[in-house]
Parts: C-alpha cells; structure tokens; sequence
C-alpha cells in the first residue's frame, strides 16, 4: 500500500528598505544586549535532533528551498554557509526554532526566515541574530522578507517584531505544499 502526504506552510510576505533597516536594527540590537536565543552549529543542532522532535507535526526544516527530515545526520545540510539557524532555549518547551537564508533576486534581496515551534515575543531576539548575518552582505536598496511557518500560524508577534525593524507586511500571502511524499507499507 502507498500512503502519499504533503507537507504545508504558511507564508507572509513584508518588505524594507536596506538604510531603514539597518538603522533600526542598530538602534534594537544596542538596546538588546542580553539575548536568550543563540546560533546553533551542526553539533548543537545534532544533539538536539538526536533527543527530542520540534513538534510532532513539524518532522521536516526547509534550509535554502529544500525540505530535509528532522534528524541528526541531517544537521550538516541545515546549517551552511548560506542558511543560519537561531533557538531560544533549549530545555523550554515553548522554544522556537529559526532557520533564514538569503539570496540577491534580480530586483532585491530575498530572505525566507522559516518558523518551528511556537512563535511568540522572542521572536525579536532571534531577528536581531538573524539580521547581524543578513546586513552585512552587499545587497539591492528593496529586501523581501518570507516568514514561512505552520498552517493556521498566528503571526501577530512577527508582525509587531519586523514592524519595529521598519519592515511593513505585503498583502501577498497564503499557504503552500513545501514537499509531497510517499510511504510504502507492507501488509503481513
């Protein structure tokens, strides 16, 4: 018997300019200097595949458009030079997960910042530590932001946190299929 299932997500689109961002960024990462949230390395991300799941739905991390089943062997192809990964605390259930990666698009800079677990008011300190790796590549004046996260996400702290930044929600959004796959299973 084949068993077929899609993984969905929601999307959400906002946009800045590059000077407007870089000077409110400045501004709340100075005033930002305690932060609980940290970069996570192929290691860290490792173990920590290795001892729990991010949710039960949640089995697969997008890094760089490519969706990768959630374990530790799978950390080397998460965390690259083109995708960082951000987590609050660790031992906390109600942690939250960012992976982002960012490419020059033609006409701006595209960034996607992918969303696991529960989305709530730290999510300014994983933006902080996500914007010290984005700004300081060279880049076009217009940047896109695409937070992808579950189906059904409430993304009011998203939108308060990316407004500090000077970044304004698009009225572009929806949800998508990330990946599709098949299971086989064998009847005895």
């Amino acid at each position: 018997m084949i068993q077929q299932y899609s993984f969905q997500q929601d999307f959400i689109y906002y946009d800045a300019h590059k000077t407007t961002l870089k000077i409110k960024y400045n501004v709340i990462e100075n005033e930002n200097q305690s932060l609980k949230a940290e970069y996570i390395d192929i290691n860290m991300l490792g173990k920590f595949y290795h001892r729990s799941t991010i949710s039960s739905t949640e089995d697969e991390i997008v890094a760089e458009n490519v969706p990768y089943m959630a374990i530790k062997s799978n950390a080397t192809l998460i965390v690259s030079k083109f995708t960082t990964v951000v987590m609050s605390d660790l031992n906390c259930p109600q942690r939250t997960f960012l992976s982002s990666n960012c490419w020059q698009a033609p006409m701006r800079m595209m960034c996607n910042l992918n969303v696991y677990g529960c989305l709530y008011e730290n999510i300014k300190e994983h933006l902080i530590l996500h914007f010290a790796k984005f700004l300081c590549r060279s880049m076009s004046e217009c940047i896109v932001l695409r937070g992808i996260s579950s189906k059904g996400t409430n993304w009011k702290f998203l939108d308060s946190a990316v407004a500090e930044f000077g970044l304004k929600r698009m009225e572009s959004y929806g949800t998508g299929v990330v990946s599709a796959r098949r299971r086989m299973q064998h009847k005895m």
